[in-house]
């Protein structure tokens, strides 16, 4: 129950944090009056998927990566409390990631704001955007039916060791 809590929790946390950086080109484009990006800001606003497809796919991915990494860790424990320890263990780890991440975005985010250079998509990389948010569809489409399938392997195989 837990690790499907957090997965939903995650869903949002990464569809709110991915919407972030698009949200701001109206604001960049007045305050820079069209000069150029930062290079860490331009990568994050690359990385991140522009479209509302493609950030929901970003966000899909993630919540069901950690329910199906969290389905693997307690199949597989041994004891109850050895699975107690891995819960904890992955959202440690998945909450530290999403921070350092969160972090990683708002300094990005912000650089534009002190910095005096940078730049901002050409109209060319706008209309690629199309092309891209199918390209995120269809490889979370093949992600997720191949984590989904190997965690069904996974806890498959661990039920037939414990009967």
């Amino acid at each position: 129950m837990a690790i499907l809590v957090q997965s939903v929790l995650l869903f949002f946390a990464t569809f709110l944090l991915s919407a972030l950086p698009h949200l701001l080109d109206h604001t960049y484009a007045t305050l820079l009056e069209g000069a150029a990006l930062p290079a860490l800001t331009e990568w994050v606003r690359e990385v991140v998927p522009e479209d509302l497809g493609g950030i929901l796919c970003l966000a899909t991915g993630t919540a069901i990566t950690n329910i199906c990494i969290g389905l693997m860790l307690i199949v597989t424990a041994s004891t109850a409390l050895t699975a107690t320890q891995r819960t904890i263990f992955l959202t440690t780890t998945t909450w530290g990631m999403m921070l350092v991440g969160t972090l990683l975005l708002l300094v990005a985010l912000a650089i534009p704001f002190i910095s005096t250079t940078g730049r901002l998509s050409t109209d060319e990389e706008m209309n690629a955007a199309a092309v891209r948010s199918r390209t995120w569809i269809r490889w979370t489409a093949l992600y997720c039916i191949a984590l989904a399938g190997a965690t069904t392997l996974i806890c498959r195989k661990q039920r037939k060791v414990e009967p």
